[in-house]
């Protein structure tokens, strides 16, 4: 059996805050279920939706929410372990102590050393989504009030905050009025675009020069009547020559360029595929997270609906709703 399997309470906490970079000092602060989820995802990344993580649950009932959620993520993962919901949320010493070892087990056999993991930022960058996503305001106060304060860190500012908000606005495409925009400098000048202009006037002084020098011969009339006429072609060339310039400058673009712009939309719309990509797969855990909650909820009323008919003409015992109502089963 794993060394891991014997740690003790103070080994195990130890490890935890130095892994999740938190300030857990009891048993029972696991009973919430969310540390076990990010525990996974230091193996299994972009595994575990943190949007969905209730990390200030202090109720069995919200507990039940985030055993579920990892339930999917072990179904996800392929990992074959029986998580024992009912006595976990109950926040017994004893069951923590053993499937903490065993996460230990299993997070260790499985962990790369070399990825750089940061804990802090994950658990922020899912609540900031949340708040987003429910359109509240993005500020400390809010972030503080959804994370227990043995997740909390005065790392955490206004300037951290404001950091991942800009990040997540970037990903999604979708910018809040306080938001920084990002600024991109693009490699596509006007410059790039077109090219100098010939100098016709220049060009055709140069000819007209080179013409005077070898019809030297020819009298002066004659000499003027050409110049007279080079003057007209120039003005004629020239104003051909700056239409084709315009409508050079305008369309044209190099393969060089062409073949930048393209590989950048190319990139950017994989990007898109693949965030809406993870939306779909949110979402989908979301639906059998929802299922399960439906189902384990139906079936209470199911057996209350039973115990109620059995009962007809007679009142019910209260003990027996209490004990269907607050089973975790």
């Amino acid at each position: 059996m794993d060394k891991s399997q014997f740690c003790y309470r103070g080994e195990l906490l130890a490890w935890v805050n130095e892994l999740l970079e938190l300030k857990v000092d009891k048993m029972d602060q696991f009973s919430n279920g969310a540390i076990y989820l990010q525990l996974i995802d230091t193996v299994f990344q972009d595994k575990v939706p943190f949007v969905r993580i209730k990390w200030n649950s202090t109720l069995e009932y919200e507990h039940l929410y985030n055993y579920k959620l990892l339930q999917a993520v072990f179904k996800d993962c392929n990992i074959e372990k029986h998580i024992p919901i009912e006595k976990l949320v109950r926040g017994k010493y004893q069951d923590h102590l053993d499937f903490l070892q065993w996460m230990k087990s299993f997070v260790e056999s499985r962990l790369d050393n070399n990825f750089n993991y940061n804990p802090q930022y994950k658990r922020v960058y899912g609540i900031l989504k949340l708040l987003l996503f429910n359109n509240r305001q993005v500020n400390i106060a809010n972030v503080k009030s959804l994370l227990p304060k043995w997740a909390w860190s005065d790392s955490i500012n206004a300037e951290y905050i404001s950091t991942i908000n800009n990040v997540i606005q970037m990903e999604t495409g979708v910018y809040t009025k306080n938001s920084v925009l990002p600024t991109h400098s693009s490699h596509y000048t006007q410059h790039s675009f077109t090219k100098s202009p010939l100098n016709r006037r220049q060009y055709i002084s140069d000819d007209s020069t080179e013409l005077q020098e070898t019809d030297r011969s020819f009298k002066l009339d004659s000499v003027s009547s050409f110049n007279e006429s080079a003057t007209e072609t120039e003005s004629v060339h020239t104003n051909k020559e700056d239409k084709h310039s315009h409508y050079f400058n305008i369309n044209f673009q190099s393969p060089t360029n062409s073949y930048q712009h393209f590989n950048q939309l190319i990139r950017q719309q994989s990007e898109e595929i693949a965030n809406l990509k993870k939306q779909l797969k949110d979402s989908k855990m979301e639906c059998q997270i929802s299922n399960l909650s439906k189902e384990f909820y139906y079936n209470k009323l199911r057996q209350i609906e039973i115990l109620c008919q059995k009962n007809q003409g007679k009142s019910v015992d209260t003990k027996q709703l209490l004990n269907i109502m607050y089973a975790n089963n």
